[in-house]
């Protein structure tokens, strides 16, 4: 176990730009690097944090988290970044604070019946999109026997889920902290993630419609499985940098992904003030 990172809570971001835009806000004690990415430990809004870029995909963020985990007792994991906006309501710059997740690309993909799909093997009862069904992860049953609870077990006594919550404790400091900032920071409802990039406005109509999505991202849902396996509380802010194929014209997101990741981790350095607050009260 790595001391230096005990008590602290981590902070997960994908990519070197949205990495960045924390950092700058960060009162850094020390940088590193672990499995070739940079890390930053130090102190944001007054709490002792680490902050890791994780690298873009689902593949990589579970990667970086369970590092992290590993090595250190973390008070909680928090993701950083932006993301494609899929609720109307929602435009560039808005912070998406989601109460649950999920890898929405967990599918069967079905084979073709007549002018239809034969799907055999479903647990969900959602619509399907052409020939991918949804369908629930399977988490190892030590996270049930932990008593962390799911939506049912499989054969194999593996949980079935498919809805990950972010923390109540969490969600109701990112509540309080919404107003000190000077973007619309939404809270609730509900994030997806998947591996593909999406900038097709027929598939983000579907994402809402059948999961009534906020937004989608390529890692939170995958943070918050292994926060989930390993019992740790976990949190996700996202900032609207496009709206997945629902913008006119081409996608913004080189134009608009400075901008959006910055307002997100202004909505941290918040969030992290208002925890740092909580822990000095109930010392």
């Amino acid at each position: 176990m790595d001391p230096s990172l005990r008590g602290r809570v981590a902070i997960v971001a994908p990519c070197r730009l949205e990495a960045e835009r924390l950092r700058a806000r960060l009162h850094v004690e020390e940088a590193r690097r672990h499995l070739g990415r940079p890390q930053w430990l130090g102190a944001l809004g007054g709490l002792p944090v680490v902050v890791t870029e994780c690298g873009i995909s689902m593949v990589n963020a579970a990667i970086a988290t369970q590092a992290l985990l590993d090595r250190a007792q973390v008070e909680a994991v928090v993701v950083a970044g932006v993301a494609g906006g899929v609720a109307p309501a929602l435009g560039p710059g808005d912070v998406v604070v989601p109460a649950s997740w999920a890898s929405y690309q967990e599918s069967h993909l079905a084979r073709r019946a007549g002018d239809g799909w034969a799907c055999d093997w479903s647990l969900m009862d959602f619509t399907n999109f052409g020939m991918m069904f949804p369908r629930p992860v399977f988490v190892a049953r030590a996270a049930v026997e932990d008593g962390q609870g799911g939506d049912g077990d499989d054969d194999d006594g593996d949980e079935v889920r498919f809805w990950f919550e972010v923390d109540p404790g969490l969600l109701a400091a990112a509540r309080r902290a919404a107003g000190a900032g000077s973007c619309r920071v939404v809270l609730g409802g509900r994030g997806v993630s998947g591996a593909p990039f999406v900038d097709n406005l027929e598939f983000r109509d579907w994402l809402g419609q059948c999961f009534r999505a906020e937004v989608l991202d390529q890692e939170t849902a995958a943070v918050a499985q292994t926060a989930h396996v390993n019992g740790v509380p976990f949190i996700a802010f996202r900032a609207v940098s496009d709206l997945a194929g629902g913008d006119e014209g081409a996608n913004p997101i080189e134009a608009q992904a400075g901008g959006a990741a910055d307002l997100a981790a202004a909505a941290i350095e918040a969030f992290c003030r208002e925890l740092a607050r909580a822990r000095e009260a109930a010392a």
